[in-house]
């Protein structure tokens, strides 16, 4: 009975002993994410929301201004046809949300021939810089670029046909998403097209797995490098549920995997543009954060995965204009 008694406060004290080692780790780890967190803070101020997202994409079209090649711009064209094939498009106006570089519109340009009038909306100047650039070295006129807030569109009531967006309201922020998607609703006319791609792995994949690594290093990294990038996840049933909720009829909803229309590899391009992160950070920290982003790439090449995946929705707007079930 003693020596009984000795086995058991001999596991509660190795438990106990255990339990403080823990949370002497977790302690040592949360103060040195901690010392970064002081030492970014010293180096720049933090930028979150919408300056950290007009930063990230400026500095992206500031590059693609110094050295893309018209050949490139006509490889990056012929890539995003292929939804607008699949999904379907119309000849009457389309808006582009957040479009960037231009891309999107530059292929519906082509596809319809000119006969579709265009308009691109976007919150950074350089982008619509790029944007207007690549359709002058490609002779496309009438192609309407205009600076403007997707929360607060300038345009009528049901004045779009078709309005698209992709690979944008990942990065919007969660107070902003209702008001984002009520302008969509009050800028569409009954009956038209709405047509979005968001990435999204499939749940429970190797790739969904290895998105959420990525996701999570890159956003301590960026907290250290002074910025705090907006991001929300869509998923299949959130997407489907929330849209309906809005007025909107699904006529598609599926998760393309590999997509094949996205430049370059997905993740490869996440690796690099998380070890572009690291180079602003001070050399203490850099080397801690590397060990993390090579441990994951291994993973990455290991498995073989490349591209990402992306969440495909073709939704018509109800022709009442009347609201569906609330998304709960």
């Amino acid at each position: 009975m003693v020596v009984g008694q000795g086995r058991g406060q001999g596991d509660r004290d190795r438990r106990v002993k255990g339990l403080r080692s823990r949370r002497g780790m977790r302690s040592l780890r949360e103060r040195f994410f901690q010392k970064g967190m002081d030492m970014a803070e010293a180096r720049r101020p933090l930028k979150t929301g919408r300056e950290a997202v007009i930063e990230e994409f400026s500095r992206i079209a500031e590059k693609l201004l110094e050295k893309e090649t018209l050949e490139e711009l006509r490889e990056k064209i012929e890539r995003r046809k292929w939804r607008f094939y699949r999904y379907g498009y119309k000849e009457g106006r389309i808006l582009d949300l957040g479009c960037g570089g231009g891309l999107d519109l530059l292929a519906l340009y082509e596809i319809t021939e000119g006969r579709a009038e265009l308009y691109g909306v976007d919150i950074t100047e350089k982008a619509l810089e790029l944007a207007e650039r690549r359709a002058k070295r490609l002779g496309r006129e009438g192609i309407r670029f205009l600076k403007g807030d997707i929360t607060s569109l300038p345009f009528e009531e049901g004045f779009f046909d078709m309005v698209t967006v992709a690979w944008v309201l990942h990065h919007a922020l969660e107070v902003e998403l209702d008001r984002i998607f009520d302008e969509i609703k009050r800028v569409l006319r009954p009956g038209g097209t709405f047509l979005m791609l968001e990435p999204c792995e499939p749940p429970s994949t190797e790739g969904q797995w290895l998105r959420l690594e990525l996701v999570d290093l890159r956003s301590k990294v960026e907290l250290l490098a002074g910025r705090d990038f907006p991001r929300v996840h869509f998923t299949p049933q959130f997407t489907q549920v929330y849209l309906r909720g809005k007025g909107f009829e699904l006529e598609a909803l599926e998760v393309i995997t590999p997509y094949v229309g996205m430049e370059g590899g997905s993740f490869e391009k996440e690796v690099e543009e998380i070890g572009e992160l690291l180079s602003r950070l001070p050399p203490e920290l850099r080397g801690h954060f590397q060990g993390k982003l090579d441990f994951i790439s291994r993973k990455i090449e290991l498995v073989g995965i490349g591209k990402g995946s992306t969440l495909v929705v073709k939704a018509l707007l109800a022709e009442d204009g009347s609201e569906g079930e609330a998304a709960a």
